[in-house]
This record gives structure tokens, C-alpha cells and sequence, in this order.
């Protein structure tokens, strides 16, 4: 999971009572899940999580985002460009404080109310698979500042304290370890909380596909090695997934991520309105059988936290999924 900085605070009544009737009134897409094709559905929650991440990395000042209005609007298996306001134009040459200040500062200009966010128009595509993203040019101001905040945080390594038994390698170890930090500073420029992220400019015009992607191939152990990321195998291993996509239904993953985006971009700047397990247990199950206020705390701590709000986890469940051609016209109410 990546690291959250979000303040949980309690959810008001009458913020409550507006996100029951917001919840309500999505009722009827919710109806239709059991019907799309397990591609799709993966899809809706691989975008949620995305969106909530994104939420994370910018203290929830993503209301004019197209995936939130797509969710808003109801509109399930359609693809959404990522807005971000225009307003982003920071100006870099100001002091530190400034930088740690320009996030908040734009949220309380800025930001209108999520629940209210309805311009339906979810039409043109996001460029986006599943770890590659294309940035328009006007959202770079917005990334400028997010890599100043993380270049500004990264800390000098305490080196190794003088010893007898002091060693050229513990100083190699060192002198590497520092030179790895160094180059994360300035090369990564995270768009999701807790992810390693680069941008790249890629010449279209007048390179050929096939050579960029050769050129793609032998850059990418380069990347790697410079800023000390290995490429990492699956950590789960490839068998029962379509038990766990399954489960992702019965435990309402969407309806679950919705809420989460629902109180992060509703809630004050750096906070997350916290649904207790009472709540969430009306919210989602309303009553049925399989609900309970200890259902819902055993779900929180052994399927939503570990599994649906851990990136690394999801990612591997989506691509073993996708990976089986036998998986690619099944629907979810056939699993």
C-alpha cells in the first residue's frame, strides 16, 4: 500500500446523510456488475484504485478528475481522460515553503464539491494501460511540483560510522547507496502515492515504432540500474485468482473504493472522512446476511487493506487474470 499522509477524521451527520443519498442514487449501476465481463469489471477497479492513489499523492484535489466524473455519472466500462484544473501553474523558482504550501493552498481555491462534480463527458480516452500513462503537456506543472516536493524530502544517508573493522566495501556500499538516492531524487517524478515513476520523451515523429520499442528494450535495464529499481517477480503465485476476482464482487470492491473516493474528495484538504464498520456495514450490505459490524472489521483487515488497497497485490491479480485467454468472454456471474 502506499504511504497515506491523509488525516482519518470522523464523517459528519449531515455528510453522512449526503453520502447515503449519493450512494443511493448510484444503486442502479451497481445492479448491473454482475453482468459485465470479468475484463471489464477488473477494469472499473483497476481505474478506482488508480484514481484513489492519485487522491493520496495530491491530498484529494482531483474533483475535476474524469474517472470521478465517470463515477459520478454512473457510467461503468467507458474510459476517462484525467483532468486536472488549469489553475495548476505554480511558480518554481519560489522558496521551499512555497512548495509545501502550493497543494493546500490550491485546494482551498480551487476545489469544488466532488458530490456536485456532474460534467458528464467521459468520452475521450485516457491513454492509459495498465503501467504506462501518457501526460498532457498542461498537467507538467502539476508533476514539476510533486518531483520538487520529493526532491526536498529525500534525506543525505548517515554514512557508516569510523571503525578498526571498517571495510572498503562498507564505504562502496555506501558511496552506491548514496549515489542510488541521489538519482531517485532527480529522476523519479511519482503520479501515484507510494509508486516509482519516470517521464520519458518519446520522439514520434520521426522514429519508428519498432525501433523505439528496441531502443525502449535496451534503455529500460539502464533506467533501472541508475536509479536502484529491480524488476520484480510476482509475489503471488498464479493459481485460484478467479476465487479472489469473486470475491472482489461479493465483497462490493467498487462499491468499497467508491466510498473511499467519496469521503477523500469531499472531506477537508490532507483528510479522509473514516467510515466505521457499523457504517460501512449499511452502507454496502444494508442489513443482508452476510453483513455485521465484525464481518465488515474481518473484511477491513483481511481483504480491503491487504488485498484491494494494495497495488502490487491487485496488479498481479489483474495481470494473471488477463493473461488467460480462457478468462476473456467470461462474465462475473459466471464465476
Amino acid at each position: 500500500m502506499p504511504d497515506n499522509n491523509m488525516n482519518l477524521i470522523k464523517i459528519p451527520k449531515d455528510k453522512l446523510a449526503n453520502l447515503e443519498a449519493w450512494l443511493e442514487s448510484k444503486d442502479k449501476s451497481y445492479t448491473s456488475l454482475d453482468k459485465m465481463r470479468v475484463f471489464d469489471y477488473l477494469t472499473e477497479v483497476e481505474e478506482r484504485l488508480s484514481l484513489y492513489n492519485f487522491a493520496l499523492l495530491c491530498g484529494g484535489n482531483c474533483t475535476d478528475d474524469r474517472r470521478w466524473k465517470k463515477i459520478n455519472c454512473n457510467t461503468l466500462q467507458k474510459k476517462a481522460d484525467t483532468h486536472i484544473p488549469k489553475s495548476i501553474q505554480p511558480n518554481l523558482e519560489d522558496n521551499e515553503a512555497h512548495l509545501f504550501t502550493y497543494l493546500p493552498t490550491l485546494k482551498k481555491n480551487s476545489r469544488e464539491p466532488a458530490s456536485n462534480s456532474y460534467n458528464c463527458d467521459p468520452s475521450s480516452s485516457n491513454m492509459e494501460i495498465k503501467d504506462i500513462s501518457m501526460i498532457k503537456g498542461e498537467y507538467l506543472p502539476f508533476y514539476h511540483v510533486m518531483h520538487e516536493l520529493q526532491k526536498n524530502n529525500s534525506q543525505q544517508l548517515e554514512p557508516p560510522a569510523w571503525s578498526e573493522t571498517l571495510s572498503e566495501e562498507d564505504i562502496s556500499q555506501y558511496s552506491q547507496a548514496q549515489t542510488t538516492a541521489t538519482n531517485q531524487a532527480e529522476y523519479l517524478c511519482p503520479m501515484e502515492a507510494g509508486r516509482k515513476q519516470i517521464l520519458l520523451s518519446v520522439d514520434l515523429e520521426h522514429a519508428s515504432d519498432e525501433n523505439l520499442i528496441k531502443q525502449f528494450a535496451s534503455l529500460l535495464p539502464k533506467l533501472r540500474e541508475k536509479i536502484g529499481v529491480q524488476e520484480q517477480s510476482p509475489t503471488h503465485k498464479p493459481h485460484n485468482k478467479l476465487g479472489t476476482v469473486k470475491k472482489l464482487l461479493a465483497y462490493r470492491a467498487i462499491q468499497y473504493l467508491d466510498l473511499k473516493l467519496y469521503c477523500i474528495l469531499n472531506s477537508p484538504h490532507n483528510e479522509e472522512w473514516h467510515l466505521t464498520d457499523l457504517m460501512l456495514d449499511k452502507l454496502l450490505f444494508n442489513g443482508e446476511t452476510i453483513s455485521g459490524a465484525e464481518t465488515l472489521k474481518q473484511f477491513r483487515k483481511d481483504f480491503y487493506t491487504p488485498k484491494l488497497l494494495n497495488q502490487a497485490y491487485l496488479d498481479d491479480l489483474i495481470t494473471t487474470t488477463r493473461s488467460d485467454p480462457n478468462n476473456a468472454q467470461l462474465h462475473m456471474n459466471r464465476l
